[in-house]
This record gives C-alpha cells, sequence and structure tokens, in this order.
C-alpha cells in the first residue's frame, strides 16, 4: 500500500500516518510505502486530509509494482516493498 500526496506533507500528516498506519518502509516529502494493508476509515482519511491541507491518495499495490520514493526504487514482492539496486528506474 502506498500514501501519496501532491505537494510535500507536513509533520503533522506524517505523524498521523505513523499513528495510523505504523512505521513505513520507505518515504520522502510526498509518499510513504507500507508492507500491509490496514483497514482504513473514511472519517480518518478525511481528517488525515484535513491536516495534511490537501487531498490524499491511497494505492494498494499489486506484485510487480514499482515505486520512486526521495529517488530510490522500490518493488513490491510477496514478502513486501524491497529497495532495487541503484540505477534502476521505474
Amino acid at each position: 500500500m502506498s500514501v501519496n500526496f501532491k505537494d510535500p506533507m507536513n509533520e503533522k500528516a506524517r505523524s498521523m500516518l505513523r499513528e495510523m498506519f505504523g512505521e513505513p518502509v520507505a518515504q520522502d516529502d510526498f509518499k510513504q510505502l507500507f508492507n500491509k494493508r490496514m483497514e482504513m476509515q473514511q472519517k480518518k482519511m478525511k481528517e488525515l486530509a484535513n491536516v495534511a491541507k490537501q487531498p490524499v491518495t491511497v494505492e494498494l499495490n499489486s506484485i510487480g509494482d514499482r515505486k520512486d520514493v526521495g529517488g530510490i526504487v522500490y518493488e513490491l514482492d510477496e514478502s513486501g516493498w524491497r529497495k532495487l539496486p541503484i540505477g534502476t528506474t521505474l
């Protein structure tokens, strides 16, 4: 699962995401990757968007999906997100 923002997220939003989903596998100013698919409550997601002061996009990723997080490419496999070698592209 990945949580994405259009603009850099503020520290309050980052903290709220940790409260909701635990520590991310990877994060930068615009996205966070989580290994587990967790229950999401619409009310909590609305609160997150209000705290972040921007829309929040949640993606339920599939095996083989790749995401660039801070210039490092991660790929989702059966055991979760794993960092790919430097120089790997999407």
